[in-house]
């Protein structure tokens, strides 16, 4: 797993040809989180968004769930 998570840099390395000293302990910080949630299925947007400290404690909220059409609901009601 090791392995996988330095693949990023890497790639990330490759990308931009230089990467800045200064920048990489914040990249590797967002790709520690970002990794963390989808081994979670964690939404990670959502994590950053909460401003929760722990990935572990963080609870997804359930997601909304839309009520289905019905038939009549579907109809389109046209007076002439």
């Amino acid at each position: 797993m090791a392995e996988r998570a330095l693949r990023y840099l890497a790639v990330q390395r490759k990308i931009s040809n230089t990467f800045f000293d200064s920048l990489i302990s914040d990249y590797l910080l967002l790709l520690g989180i970002a990794q963390s949630c989808r081994f979670q299925n964690k939404p990670f947007l959502k994590f950053l968004l909460s401003q929760e400290k722990d990935v572990d404690l963080f609870k997804s909220p359930k997601p909304v769930k839309y009520s289905e059409l019905t038939p009549k609901s579907m109809s389109l009601n046209i007076e002439n």
